[in-house]
């Protein structure tokens, strides 16, 4: 798919068809929250467009998932869902994971699922400031090798 291509799909899948798609317009970001007992915050998760200038195109837009807090098994289903809207609705996805504080076996299950549904529409998929424990469960299970980094 050429860059312009992707642009356009890109930009046509995030704008909503319908009321409640789950699809924001280009530039507009979702937001989700899982909260705890007492309304604390385990994580927010949101979506979003960025124009990064990975590709030789650099109107052409990157979907952005960043993960703040903690991803589990009560947060790795709603990261899921939402990088795998991204992934369909994008050629390439990052996965932003400054913000992520604990990132378990679930994360990992997640990952493998999400990479797997990108590469069988051959689009990408990248993961973005991954460090601390986070890097090494990755390291471990050999997601360092099978889904690329970017700065």
């Amino acid at each position: 798919m050429t860059d312009s291509k992707a642009h356009q799909a890109c930009s046509r899948s995030h704008r909503p068809a319908m009321p409640g798609s789950g699809r924001p317009p280009a530039g507009e970001t979702i937001v989700a929250t899982v909260t705890g007992f007492h309304d604390t915050v385990i994580a927010t998760v949101s979506r979003t467009l960025e124009f990064t200038g990975e590709t030789a195109d650099t109107r052409a837009p990157v979907a952005v998932v960043t993960v703040d807090g903690d991803v589990d098994r009560d947060t790795a289903p709603l990261v899921e869902q939402a990088l795998f809207l991204a992934i369909e609705g994008c050629p390439s996805t990052w996965l932003d994971m400054h913000d992520v504080n604990f990132f378990g076996a679930a994360g990992v299950h997640m990952l493998v699922a999400a990479h797997r549904h990108a590469t069988a529409l051959g689009h990408t998929l990248r993961l973005r400031g991954v460090h601390g424990v986070t890097e090494q469960v990755l390291t471990i299970a050999g997601l360092d090798h099978m889904i690329p980094a970017v700065r």
